[in-house]
């Protein structure tokens, strides 16, 4: 699965185009491929680690999503960025 995707300032995904064979049809922020696809991209942002390594990670709830459950959540990393983007 080949996910590309537009991100604000903060790394929220603000548009993109998933697929298994999908040609983009305009340049795109981030390209991942994706082991395993995603329902609702919007539940995940994009986010630089120390070493400067572009990943896809679950957006962490806000106060008003929190419901008070207890079931923990993994906070690990699920993609890597593919190629980089061509400096403009």
């Amino acid at each position: 699965m080949l996910l590309f995707c537009n991100t604000d300032k903060e790394g929220n995904i603000q548009g993109s185009l998933k697929g298994e064979f999908v040609v983009p049809d305009r340049q795109y922020d981030h390209f991942f491929y994706m082991q395993e696809d995603i329902a609702d991209v919007s539940q995940y942002r994009v986010a630089t680690d120390g070493n400067g390594t572009v990943q896809l990670v679950p957006k962490e709830p806000s106060a008003e999503e929190e419901t008070g459950s207890t079931e923990e959540t993994n906070d690990t990393p699920m993609l890597v960025e593919g190629e980089p983007k061509e400096a403009e």
